[in-house]
């Protein structure tokens, strides 16, 4: 299921991939879904680690645009990736679309209503990163390993390595081990 939605006053657009991930999380909740936690930024995981639904977000002029696709029928053979899942898959179950876009949407426009604060705290009891070791992979190549201490109150990553705390506003999370 894929739909785009324009948000006004939604503040800071990087703030919008978290407001919109939690959105996933609720709709699952309310629905009887599947268990799902988010990877910084943008990706929705199931409880085996497999991702079952992305968002996209673009700052237009007088809006932010929000793009968000979750995989709800695909059987295995069918998936996208070898890294995905689908609702379908993790429940046993094929949801009403129209219901879960109704539940979707009622969440991210409730989201976006409350203070930004309280969203963090929401996202930090959901993430599968925060506090994890991760490897970020950088635009331009340079590839990053530490701690996913905390996200700041723009949405932004705290990569802890070593001593050095660095803000990452984008680049590509892997979830990791790390040797020590």
């Amino acid at each position: 299921m894929w739909c785009s939605t324009a948000l006004r006053d939604v503040g800071e657009p990087t703030r919008a991939p978290i407001t919109a991930a939690l959105a996933i999380v609720d709709a699952a909740r309310e629905l009887a879904g599947p268990e799902v936690t988010i990877k910084w930024p943008n990706d929705v995981l199931a409880g085996n680690g497999r991702k079952i639904a992305g968002i996209l977000v673009e700052a237009a002029s007088e809006a932010v645009v929000v793009g968000i696709g979750i995989n709800v029928d695909y059987p295995a053979d069918a998936l996208p990736d070898p890294r995905a899942t689908s609702w379908f898959l993790e429940t046993g179950a094929h949801p009403d679309r129209t219901e879960l876009l109704a539940a979707l949407l009622v969440n991210l426009h409730g989201r976006i209503a409350q203070p930004f604060e309280q969203v963090l705290a929401d996202y930090r009891s959901c993430s599968s990163t925060v506090g994890a070791p991760v490897h970020v992979l950088l635009p331009g190549g340079e590839e990053l390993t530490g701690i996913a201490e905390d996200v700041d109150k723009s949405g932004h990553l705290l990569l802890r390595s070593g001593e050095t705390v660095r803000t990452i506003v984008a680049g590509d999370v892997i979830h990791a081990t790390i040797q020590r």
